[in-house]
């Protein structure tokens, strides 16, 4: 949608719709300035009912006049003097008033101070009224508020979207650009969108519920992708944790490598109400795997901080995968998988560090039986 100009607001009149393309009738509302002020400001304050021709004139008077007065003058703030610089006048003239300056070309350089009268005589004629048309020249006056936006025709403009387009675009206000689900059913927004709706005949409402929904749709949707990525897929995990003020985020990513590239997909983002042991920083990371329906068997190496909590974490996910299960058998132990490795953090300088020739480690491999814990 758009505007009819950039000095005017605009406001959906009606819109009618075909084959998913609306065309969106605007019409828009011109911002007149109307209350321009003049130099002659100060006289504003006299009431325009009644005002004489003197004080219009007056206000006619502006700055640019004046300035047209002085560029025959050079003033000489020292002596504080203004000298003539019409051919070769050169006379001196006290001070910088206007009225003197005004003066000394109207006895001297009569055919001067003509041009000016003129041009002062145009300046009156635009502020006074216009009796022929009787209508006074608002661009120097105040108006009421009222008066300063005055509707102009409406104009037709054709909008290719549709539900989908609309529905999307919520969808990436309220998750990538942060904004409360709230600003869905805010009347102005509303306002928006509503008539646009209305020329789709569309049959999706466009709510903060329906937005919420779509949302969660768009979540699943993507931790599927996710977990489709990582099946039987060998991968590292990076664990973070940040607090501000009274909350505290957990940070969980996997880092796997794919076609010679190294990837770092986040898994998530969750808020931790409870102490950051390292039992429940271990839960949390279980969880978060569980919901991607992957296992610990398939994590190669656990990259955190060198906070204790962290390490003691990633020391119970290797303690937890090196459980024997009683019901898997011994063919079961030799699935194929490589030992879990812990690696500690990036900030040790142990000489026993991972191997970091990962791409062909975590590469994807055949399709087997994961050992049960």
């Amino acid at each position: 949608m758009s505007s009819s100009g950039p000095d005017s607001g605009a406001g959906v009149v009606s819109i009618a719709a075909s084959a998913g393309v609306a065309v969106v009738v605007i019409a828009a509302g011109v911002d007149q300035a109307a209350g321009a002020r003049g130099p002659g400001a100060e006289m504003s304050r006299a009431p325009h009912v009644g005002c004489s021709r003197q004080l219009k004139a007056a206000a006619a008077w502006d700055a640019t006049e004046q300035i047209a007065l002085r560029r025959y003058f050079k003033y000489d703030s020292v002596s504080k003097t203004s000298t003539c610089q019409i051919e070769d006048c050169q006379h001196v003239v006290s001070g910088d008033h206007g009225g003197n300056l005004e003066r000394r070309l109207q006895r001297h350089h009569k055919e001067v101070y003509d041009n000016i009268q003129a041009d002062k005589a145009y300046s009156k004629k635009r502020v006074v009224l216009d009796e022929a048309e009787g209508s006074p020249a608002a661009k120097h006056r105040q108006v009421d508020i009222q008066n300063m936006f005055k509707p102009i025709s409406p104009k037709c403009v054709l909008l290719e979207i549709t539900e989908d387009i609309i529905m999307n675009s919520c969808v990436e206000l309220v998750t990538r650009n942060g904004r409360p689900f709230r600003l869905i059913d805010d009347s102005v927004f509303r306002k928006i969108i509503d008539p646009v709706l209305k020329a789709l005949n569309a049959k999706l409402a466009i709510t903060a519920e329906t937005v919420k929904d779509r949302v969660q749709e768009e979540a699943k949707s993507k931790r599927e992708e996710i977990s489709q990525s990582l099946k039987n897929r060998m991968f590292s995990l990076k664990i973070d944790s940040a607090s501000r003020l009274d909350r505290a985020l957990l940070s969980i990513n996997a880092q796997y490598a794919e076609n010679g590239k190294l990837i770092l997909q986040p898994l998530a983002m969750n808020e931790v109400y409870d102490r950051h042991t390292a039992e429940h920083l271990t839960s949390q990371v279980k969880n978060t795997l569980s919901r991607y329906d992957l296992i610990v068997t398939q994590v190669y190496s656990v990259t955190t901080d060198n906070g204790a909590n962290m390490l003691k974490a990633a020391r119970l996910l290797s303690e937890t995968d090196d459980e024997p299960d009683a019901s898997s058998s011994d063919e079961d132990d030799d699935s194929g998988y490589p030992e879990f490795g812990y690696c500690g953090s990036l900030l040790d300088d142990s000489e026993d560090g991972a191997d970091f020739g990962w791409s062909r480690l975590m590469e994807p491999m055949e399709p087997m039986e994961p050992i049960l814990s």
